[in-house]
């Protein structure tokens, strides 16, 4: 939780970089700019991701792979961003962590029956749908396809596993996130239909979230 309110706070600058704010005019700058907050903001992210991956190695059974595959693969992407390498799409990438609060109160309300008011964990689970759907699968696919085209524009610039490597993970990422939304839509369904209580609910949208 921490870290998505410090992700978020420290990607508000990055909007207005120049290579962000130039990245129609000057494409190879929004591949291959540095510039030192966006260092900065980068960094920390890889090292909260070094810590996402070595917890979800060391409690894989509570996890799962889904958890894994998301911190190594997000690993790789913002640790390439220091070549540099598509530093100025880390405000993109980042915002993905607004759905994440959601995420979290839905795990916990699952395995800490009796804490989280059920009232609570409906209102969490609205906005766990809306947030995820608009950031992580909306926002998502279209930066992505902002993000290849920048890489094609400048193909052979550099070595080829990067680009190849960046948009095969993101896209990767992105269909896990759709498989996960549809989970959440089915569990949701449920609910509505009420043949489960919104704790019973929110417990199973964790396994299938894990």
């Amino acid at each position: 939780m921490v870290q998505c309110v410090v992700s978020l706070g420290s990607i508000l600058p990055m909007w207005n970089n120049q290579f962000s704010l130039n990245r129609v005019n000057d494409t190879v700058g929004s591949v291959y700019g540095y510039y030192p907050y966006g260092g900065l903001v980068a960094s920390l992210a890889i090292a909260y991701f070094i810590w996402d991956t070595y917890v979800c190695l060391r409690h894989f059974s509570s996890f799962g792979f889904g958890f894994l595959f998301h911190g190594v693969a997000a690993l790789f992407v913002f640790g390439s961003t220091l070549q540099p390498f598509c530093m100025s799409w880390v405000p993109s990438f980042l915002l993905f962590e607004a759905s994440t609060p959601f995420v979290n109160v839905n795990w916990f309300s699952s395995r800490l029956p009796g804490i989280v008011p059920e009232k609570i964990v409906v209102v969490n689970g609205i906005l766990l749908l809306i947030s995820f759907f608009s950031v992580r699968i909306l926002w998502g696919f279209y930066a992505m396809s902002l993000v290849a085209t920048d890489l094609y524009r400048t193909w052979g610039m550099n070595h080829w596993v990067f680009p190849v490597g960046l948009v095969v993970i993101n896209l990767s990422l992105d269909a896990l996130n759709v498989y996960w939304f549809y989970k959440m839509l089915r569990i949701a369904a449920k609910k509505i239909r009420g043949t489960k209580s919104p704790k019973s609910l929110a417990k199973e949208a964790a396994e299938k979230i894990d």
